[in-house]
Parts: C-alpha cells; structure tokens; sequence
C-alpha cells in the first residue's frame, strides 16, 4: 500500500512545534505525534519512525532546499546506475537514493553539478554545451 505523505498545514504546524520543543529523533516524533492524538495518513493512531521519516522527507524546509545548479549531460558508458526520475532528471539528494536504474550510452539526463562532476572524472558521461 502507497500513501501520499503530503503534510496539511495543521500537520505541518504540529510538526514544527515537535522540533520546536526539543523533539529531534524520529522516534520522539512519533511518541509525540501518538500522544497527541494525531492519526497517520492511513488512519492509524500509532506513527513509526519509518512514518515520520517519509513525512519529514516530503516537507521541504529552507536548510534542506538550496539552490543546485543542475547540468545537462550525455551517458558515455553503459549500465550506470543513477536514480533517474521520469523527467530524465537527477534530483539533489541522489547520493541518499535508494533506488536506481541502469541507464545507457547516449541517454541525455539533467544531473547536479557535484554528480556531472563525478560522472565526468568516471569516464561514464559528458557535459553537454549550454
């Protein structure tokens, strides 16, 4: 089962004020959350820390989003495993992904520069002109 982690504004609110207050592991979170009564997006009354992690994940907050410069690159090698999304896209985090995909020679993908970087000193892609 797939459940969308999108946070309402209420849920977001209760969640600062989580942080706020000194609660910094996801197990605290958790505890937190149940002691307040809050239900989990399926409707459960108990959070698990693996819950507040997707949570946390889907809540973009400003120390967590800088501006990347994203690089448009060609595959040289073939079987390079990269977590691309269906926009042909690497997004910032990929090195925490934990899924990818191979993807072969001649694919045209828009990467972070800090992972064009390390594609072109691997030999396995180039950067094309802007």
């Amino acid at each position: 089962m797939c459940y969308s982690y999108r946070m309402s504004e209420d849920l977001r609110a209760t969640v600062r004020a989580i942080k706020g207050a000194g609660f910094s592991t996801l197990g605290a979170i958790a505890k937190a959350l149940q002691d307040r009564g809050i239900k989990t997006p399926a409707g459960s009354a108990t959070w698990h820390r693996a819950q507040v992690s997707r949570l946390l994940d889907a809540t973009p907050t400003p120390e967590r989003a800088p501006t990347v410069a994203m690089v448009r690159v060609v595959i040289t090698a073939n079987h390079v495993p990269l977590p691309v999304e269906d926009d042909d896209t690497v997004r910032p985090g990929w090195q925490r992904a934990t899924r990818t995909k191979r993807v072969y020679v001649g694919r045209r993908l828009s990467v972070p520069e800090d992972l064009a970087e390390l594609l072109a000193f691997r030999r396995q892609a180039v950067a094309l002109s802007p």
